[in-house]
């Protein structure tokens, strides 16, 4: 029986020594960085590779895992060895803040350097803050993770706000796109709301940007689009030599001409006859009575072929009528 207890009591206590082991262990890694690295924190930093949004003028700070501001010689040194370039590799001026961990009043940054560009960027730019493999420590590590480049974009510039007179009608919604169209400008839609529609109107050099609201769906603007291309697109047939610009021909003036009026002929045909002849009014005396002829058929009345047919057709229809009366008279009195 005490044999038993003793095995429980070992075994109880080996767990103990196992997990007090496993606490000093797990300890020891969350500070392996700090203690055997030399290196830049970037989770502790205010900057970090890839990060956007970075405000134009603002102080960047920079935390290392060791102390880099014992004495002055060493930061002279350690401002030397941070860079910042813009996105062409052209350097940037900046201002760098590294305070003497040898006074008490700084011991919190002692392990941190600040700095802080001497203009304005850019804003929506790129840029590179480099820190070199050069920089110092006044403490014992295994190994040093430098150089490193830290890559990052400013803020982007805040565009202006639509203004509410920038909202067209459809009206004026066609007339913008098909004056766009026929200059080929670029043409760019955004749906910023449900049923409300950005049109942004460039030109080729991008250098002239307009920008409309219209009230409707992005259906409705593209398929306004794809009418007024085909409209404009539409191929022009060549023009007829006959009748340039493909005008209506002008329909013939039914008014006879003053010569015709008379009954006679034109000048030309007056001009070889003699003027002594006995036959120069014979022309104008036959014409006119081929006219008068010609009155006289216009006013009889042509003889029409369904009266013929009509007759014919009652004229059957009254010889059955009568046949079928003898025949019933026959049967009724037989």
């Amino acid at each position: 029986m005490r044999k038993n207890k003793v095995k429980v009591r070992s075994i109880q206590l080996l767990i103990c020594i196992i997990l007090s082991l496993s606490t000093i262990v797990f300890a020891e890694n969350n500070t392996d960085d700090y203690n055997t690295i030399f290196k830049l924190d970037e989770e502790q930093s205010s900057i970090k590779e890839g990060v956007v949004d970075i405000l134009i003028d603002s102080t960047i700070k920079l935390v290392f895992t060791k102390n880099i501001s014992n004495g002055e010689e060493m930061i002279e040194i350690n401002k030397s060895c941070i860079t910042m370039v813009d996105e062409n590799k052209i350097p940037i001026d900046i201002e760098i803040s590294i305070k003497d961990s040898n006074n008490p009043e700084n011991t919190e940054d002692a392990n941190n350097i600040y700095l802080k560009p001497l203009n304005p960027l850019e804003k929506g730019k790129k840029y590179t803050l480099i820190i070199s493999e050069d920089l110092q420590t006044n403490e014992e590590y295994l190994e040093k993770q430098l150089p490193i480049s830290l890559n990052f974009t400013t803020e982007l510039e805040e565009e202006p706000p639509i203004q509410e007179e920038n909202i067209i009608d459809k009206k004026t919604l066609i007339q913008k796109l098909k004056e766009a169209l026929k200059l080929k400008y670029n043409i760019k839609l955004e749906e910023i709301e449900k049923n409300k529609i950005l049109i942004i109107i460039t030109n080729k050099d991008e250098t002239i940007e307009n920008k409309y609201i219209y009230i409707g769906t992005m259906e409705e603007v593209k398929e306004i689009i794809k009418k007024l291309e085909a409209e404009i697109n539409k191929p022009v047939e060549p023009e007829d030599l006959e009748n340039p610009g493909n005008k209506p021909n002008p329909k013939p003036d039914p008014s006879p001409k003053p010569d015709e009026e008379l009954g006679g002929y034109p000048d030309s045909d007056y001009e070889d006859q003699d003027p002594d002849s006995d036959h120069k009014d014979e022309g104008y005396e036959d014409e006119k009575i081929d006219k008068d002829v010609q009155e006289e058929h216009k006013n009889e009345k042509p003889k029409d072929d369904n009266e013929y047919e009509f007759n014919n057709n009652f004229g059957v229809a009254l010889i059955l009528c009568v046949f079928i009366g003898i025949s019933m008279y026959m049967i009724y009195f037989s």
